[in-house]
């Protein structure tokens, strides 16, 4: 089922949500203000943050979210919303050196849509950026193309 274009989108560094308050906070942002798909990026989560997944679950969202397992801070993650349909993709924290990813697929008036949440870590080249995010791009469409992948 195709979602309508008012659809609404949003990208946020919330420099952690592992404060209760402060997820509180974000949800009731997204809620006041429709938001259907919200990448949020430095979510502090790690796999252990079941308390926040439950929250998050009872404000009608679910999630795709790539750990930071091996320090403290980052994640990637996108929300949407449960009426919302998507088809889940993969994220990491470690796959590559210069970035954090998370990525859902859905349809939005018939046409597929992809999006991706990037975390860029800032030490790393911008060249090693964007050669290792052209091969993210590529590898995520290339799942993509046949017709039942990717949403």
């Amino acid at each position: 089922m195709s979602q309508s274009l008012s659809s609404r989108i949003l990208c946020w560094n919330v420099r952690s949500a592992l404060n209760e308050l402060k997820l509180a906070n974000i949800l009731l942002y997204m809620i006041d203000n429709n938001i259907s798909i919200a990448c949020i990026t430095e979510t502090w989560f790690d796999s252990k943050s079941s308390t926040f997944t439950k929250k998050i679950k009872n404000a009608g969202y679910e999630f795709v979210q790539g750990y930071r397992e091996e320090k403290k801070g980052g994640g990637v993650a996108v929300f949407y919303k449960k009426s919302v349909k998507v088809k889940k993709g993969n994220a990491s924290s470690n796959l590559y050196d210069s970035f954090e990813y998370s990525y859902i697929s859905t349809v939005i008036q018939k046409k597929k849509i992809i999006i991706i949440a990037v975390y860029r870590n800032q030490e790393v080249n911008c060249s090693t950026f964007c050669s290792e995010l052209t091969n993210l791009i590529d590898k995520v469409s290339d799942s993509c193309e046949s017709p039942d992948a990717c949403g």
